[in-house]
């Protein structure tokens, strides 16, 4: 006889199997599970050892989309091959698509494997998302309209092609008033002038992380930091030069 508020606030406390197995008890726990269990949905390795015994949890809210209103995280780490071949599966691909355009109240998108351009259409009517974090290989049409999305509050660009790079400063100017943490992974193509011209758009940013960038060094990083006075958080990599 509890009330479903009541019930939802418990289960927010709940978390992995605990959660799962409170579901299960009756109707009512399902009920008042369901927003904690789809709050956060993963995609690991782990889910991948299962992929053809078992449906992706995209491919369970593609068949239900009232069930996307829940999700506020996605995180991707892994996607299923088709067969024996290097291509991604494109049913998981068509699922995965069909799930994004459900998750109207989508916070946070972590795509660390290189699908992320064909999702790119489905993230730009996320008015509430705040969070991004892919696999940046992406053709300049892409960005520029990855470069609309505006209201972001953490950017992570891992991998990120040239034209990515390119418009990084203007990207940044438009989310000035918003950013406040930055991350750039295994850039090759991010320099000082890059590096000095997005930091230069960005006065209000509070983390920064250049890992695994060649063409920038930790003092071009840290004498760009002048353009950063409310900077709290950094991580760089220091590229040690043999004689």
């Amino acid at each position: 006889n509890v009330n479903l508020d009541v019930l939802e606030l418990i289960f927010e406390q709940l978390v992995g199997t605990d959660l799962v197995a409170a579901a299960g008890v009756s109707r009512a726990f399902l009920a008042g599970a369901i927003p904690s269990l789809y709050a956060r949905i993963e995609y690991t390795n782990r889910h991948l050892k299962r992929a053809d015994h078992e449906m992706s949890p995209f491919a369970t809210i593609a068949a239900h989309d009232h069930l996307g209103i829940h999700v506020k995280r996605i995180a991707l780490h892994a996607a299923p091959l088709h067969r024996d071949s290097k291509i991604i599966n494109p049913a998981f691909l068509n699922d995965l698509a069909r799930a994004l355009g459900t998750t109207t109240n989508l916070r946070s998108f972590v795509c660390t494997e290189n699908i992320a351009p064909p999702l790119i259409p489905h993230l730009l009517d996320k008015h509430r998302l705040t969070h991004i974090r892919i696999r940046a290989s992406l053709s300049s049409r892409q960005i520029a309209l990855l470069q609309d999305r505006t209201g972001l509050q953490c950017l992570s660009l891992d991998y990120p092609s040239w034209n990515v790079v390119d418009i990084l400063p203007q990207w940044a100017a438009n989310m000035q008033k918003t950013l406040v943490h930055l991350t750039l992974y295994m850039s090759q193509d991010t320099d000082a002038n890059v590096l000095n011209a997005t930091l230069a758009q960005l006065p209000r940013l509070r983390g920064l992380h250049v890992i695994g960038c060649s063409r920038i060094s930790h003092i071009t990083v840290l004498k760009a930091l002048s353009h950063t006075p409310d900077l709290r958080e950094l991580s760089l990599t220091i590229f040690v030069s043999l004689p």
